[in-house]
């Protein structure tokens, strides 16, 4: 029986101000490290962060450390999940952290024996929480579709263990030709497979907002790069059998990826509104499941849409 229990994947990539703590909230857990392993993918850093992981690799054993060349944290993740051991895997930014005692407490509990196919702890940036869960009942399991029907929805992976035996089972990867909201359309794949997800209450991953991160540095090319999100969920779509269920969890995927590309634009003072239609093939997606307003709006006019998100932006962008 495998004894290791936990995998880190650690996508890193110039983040030698950070690394550090990051690893340092890993081994400081308490937890014996039998019990788990970290893996860590150097995607083409130019700084000192591999030095820095190097000096952990002198003190600590479980440690699996890959370099490559800069190709992107979906390839980096990938990777780390082919070469990962341990029965849940859990992901994490390099310039992040997890806080002190949460891995313990989800051993401790027995979450890693639970057989649940994803366990979700709670996650927080500058004290505000990330995805909290106020409508759940933390004593029940639920399906990917029952969550969406109870109004959550996540788009990130961090912060979750996901069974390794589901991925590998489904053949859930990271959408390397996509560089933008590859986590939402990744944690959505994983939702539309699973049966039971349950969620672990206590504070466990930690987001570090900084300026200088890729995600916050916008771009016409970053911008148009939305149309290789879309090209992938309808080719994804066409090759899958998919239940009605899961159709309306990939429909959601859908509008969450088309609700990015316009936040994006609009960020980015592109109001260009037909070439935003038209790089987002809306013509070719079909009409999305109606959860709410927006999406009736959305599946009758992109255009008013559009203009409603514009309009709505709390930052005005016209400023």
């Amino acid at each position: 029986m495998n004894s290791i229990k936990l995998s880190f994947i650690i996508p890193i990539f110039n983040v030698e101000q950070y690394i550090e703590k990051c690893l340092t909230s890993i081994y400081n857990q308490c937890v014996s490290e039998d019990l788990f392993e970290v893996v860590i993918i150097n995607d083409g850093s130019k700084d000192s962060s591999g030095e820095i992981v190097n000096k952990f690799r002198l003190l600590h054993k479980n440690i699996k450390y890959f370099e490559i060349e800069n190709s992107g944290v979906s390839k980096a993740r990938n990777l780390g999940i082919a070469n990962s051991s341990g029965e849940y895997l859990s992901f994490i930014d390099g310039d992040d952290y997890i806080i002190s005692g949460s891995v313990k407490y989800f051993l401790s509990k027995g979450y890693s024996s639970s057989k649940q196919d994803i366990i979700i702890a709670r996650s927080f940036t500058n004290q505000k929480e990330l995805y909290h869960w106020p409508k759940l009942n933390l004593n029940l399991s639920y399906s990917g579709y029952e969550l969406l029907m109870k109004n959550y929805f996540r788009g990130s992976v961090c912060g979750t263990f996901i069974s390794r035996e589901l991925i590998l089972r489904n053949n859930i990867l990271f959408p390397e030709e996509v560089i933008l909201s590859e986590d939402t359309i990744y944690i959505t794949l994983v939702m539309i497979n699973v049966i039971s997800v349950s969620f672990c209450d206590i504070p466990m991953y930690y987001v570090r907002e900084r300026v200088g991160s890729a995600s916050r540095m916008y771009s016409c090319e970053k911008l148009f790069a939305f149309s290789k999100n879309i090209d992938f969920l309808l080719l994804y779509k066409m090759n899958s059998r998919l239940t009605e269920e899961q159709k309306q969890l990939f429909d959601f995927l859908m509008y969450n990826i088309i609700s990015n590309a316009t936040s994006y634009a609009i960020r980015l003072k592109y109001y260009n509104i037909s070439k935003v239609y038209e790089f987002l093939r809306i013509s070719n997606v079909r009409p999305l499941y109606q959860l709410n307003w927006k999406i009736c709006i959305l599946n009758n006019s992109y255009y008013l849409y559009f203009l409603l998100n514009l309009l709505s932006c709390k930052v005005h962008p016209l400023k």
